[in-house]
């Protein structure tokens, strides 16, 4: 009974700081936007796609749903802080410099950022098939549509028995999936945890996808890092 008042009490005071923390940052830009201090407002909000980013990564590593692009959230976040308050404290030195440096930065991150996307997702990949060895026989019987510029994107609701009970899954990814509500499959299930599962047509669609936007940033990244450091002695 402890244990649980103690939990209880704990997740009280973390929403609470969380609250405090969510109006102090609202207010700031508030302030700072009407204090002709509007070099700060995009610091602030950069603190919400950090924490907002971490969150969602610690939630979906902890429950195995992690997807690579979530990282550009905390990466943007730590952007729209630290520029903003180079800019602010180290006032037109730092402007000029930073004409200088942010195509750099913003090349090195789109390079880094796509190897990145790469590595995890071949990662989170090799987790799940080393994880998830039981095969099952499922039916998927909800459908959540997403339509975005005359493009539909789906999440599946499976459900399949296992060890005599009833399990019903969804991973929460969207791809271009042709299924339909009432349609069978076959899925991969971690034996000690059902819940956990891995549909190999969609995760090989969508490693697809991510592979080919991976490569295409890489390219971008190394053509436009090179154009910078080699383009101008090239024109000479």
């Amino acid at each position: 009974m402890d244990k649980k008042q103690g939990y209880g009490a704990g997740t009280i005071l973390a929403s609470v700081l969380f609250v405090v923390w969510f109006a102090a940052s609202l207010a700031g830009m508030i302030y700072c936007s009407k204090t002709g201090r509007g070099l700060l407002v995009p610091a602030l909000l950069g603190q919400y796609f950090f924490v907002f980013g971490m969150v969602g990564i610690v939630s979906t590593v902890k429950s195995e749903t992690f997807q690579p692009f979530i990282l550009i959230f905390p990466i943007l976040g730590i952007l729209l802080i630290a520029i903003p308050i180079w800019l602010y404290f180290g006032g037109e030195k730092a402007g000029a410099m930073l004409d200088v440096v942010l195509p750099y930065v913003v090349v090195v991150t789109i390079l880094i950022g796509s190897i990145l996307l790469l590595i995890l997702s071949q990662v989170n990949t090799g987790r799940k098939k080393k994880q998830c060895t039981m095969t099952v026989n499922a039916m998927c019987v909800a459908l959540d549509a997403r339509y975005h510029k005359g493009t539909r994107t789906v999440c599946p609701t499976y459900e399949f028995y296992y060890a005599g009970e009833s399990h019903r899954v969804c991973d929460y990814t969207y791809t271009s999936q042709t299924i339909s509500e009432g349609d069978a499959c076959t899925l991969l299930i971690d034996p000690e945890k059902p819940d956990v599962f891995y549909d190999e047509k969609r995760e090989e669609r969508s490693r697809k996808v991510t592979t080919l936007i991976g490569v295409m940033g890489i390219l971008c990244g190394a053509l436009g890092l090179y154009m910078m450091l080699f383009g101008n002695q090239q024109s000479r």
